[in-house]
């Protein structure tokens, strides 16, 4: 009993000299994320462009409107890369109706798949709250880039032509397409939420609005002609272009990791993705051909309409002035 007693006071004697001695030893220091901060950073970015583009020659007084025309033609661009395809938009006309008519005109549709990369710098400020192991934050960003891309296409059209109801047959026209997209510079206003895996690693995902400068050119040109024995010196050429510059609304989705690397400074590596929508141009103009004492005056008008659908992807590393 005496043996079972002495080593039951030893036992509570180590125990009390154990918790004194682990009470003299402080905690380790605890990251602190709540602040606000100021940020630059570089990477590198990637535009899609989704594109579609049309033109036509037309007659001014024609039945059919160019504007349908041409959405068609957007809808199935590859239409007009046959000279026997799709629909005739270009007609000759006269000032003495019932003696001649005919239909002879130039197209061309586009549809391609555009992508373009380039480096981007970034300016940023935000403010950060820390709940436990959760930071939940606010953050505002601009960013520097300059991408620039474009495509071609080529197509034609035919028709009838007649005069005094005699049918010369298939007049001929070339067309040409020329389409450029410019991306220019972004900002965004988001918000963030993260997991802290360590005290000074935070893993977060992100998102929210975001407007994106982008400029849509659009060139059509065309050439038309009778082309048949004594007429064949009845055309014209023309070319019309159509431009769009403007901020495109958009929203970003994104994530990443940001570790401290002091108390005040930090380096953070973040993913976005962003989609703009879609930017549009059209335009419509008319030109005239000549005179001839045979048939009369003849012009033409011609039409050109383009849409893009943007979106990017950035991946940017950004340091950080923590307050």
């Amino acid at each position: 009993m005496n043996k079972l007693r002495a080593i039951v006071l030893a036992s509570s004697a180590l125990v009390l000299a154990s918790g004194a001695q682990a009470a003299d030893i402080a905690p380790a220091p605890v990251a602190n994320w709540t602040g606000i901060y100021f940020g630059v950073g570089a990477g590198g970015g990637y535009s899609f462009a989704d594109t579609k583009a049309a033109g036509g020659g037309y007659y001014e007084d024609y039945s059919t409107p160019i504007e349908p025309q041409l959405d068609a033609l957007i809808a199935e661009p590859n239409l007009a890369n046959s000279v026997d395809g799709a629909n005739v938009m270009g007609s000759i006309f006269c000032d003495i109706s019932d003696y001649c008519s005919g239909s002879t005109g130039a197209e061309a549709g586009d549809k391609s798949d555009l992508g373009k990369a380039g480096f981007l710098g970034r300016a940023e400020i935000g403010a950060d709250y820390q709940f436990d192991r959760i930071v939940a934050g606010v953050n505002a960003s601009f960013t520097f880039s300059s991408r620039d891309m474009s495509s071609k296409s080529a197509g034609g059209a035919g028709g009838d032509f007649s005069v005094d109801s005699e049918d010369f047959g298939g007049g001929g026209g070339y067309g040409a397409i020329n389409t450029s997209l410019d991306i220019g510079n972004s900002w965004a206003l988001g918000a963030r939420l993260g997991y802290l895996v360590t005290d000074r690693t935070l893993l977060f995902a992100a998102g929210g609005y975001t407007q994106e400068e982008a400029k849509l050119k659009s060139r059509f040109r065309g050439e038309s002609s009778a082309g048949v024995d004594d007429y064949s010196n009845i055309g014209a050429a023309y070319s019309v272009s159509a431009s769009s510059d403007e901020w495109l609304d958009g929203y970003y989705i994104g994530g990443g990791l940001e570790t401290l690397l002091t108390d005040n400074f930090s380096l953070k590596l973040e993913y976005r993705y962003a989609d703009y929508g879609s930017i549009k141009a059209k335009k419509g103009d008319s030109f005239e051909g000549g005179c001839l004492e045979e048939v009369g005056c003849y012009g033409y008008g011609a039409g050109v309409k383009a849409k893009a659908d943007v979106s990017d992807q950035t991946v940017v590393a950004t340091i950080s002035f923590r307050m």
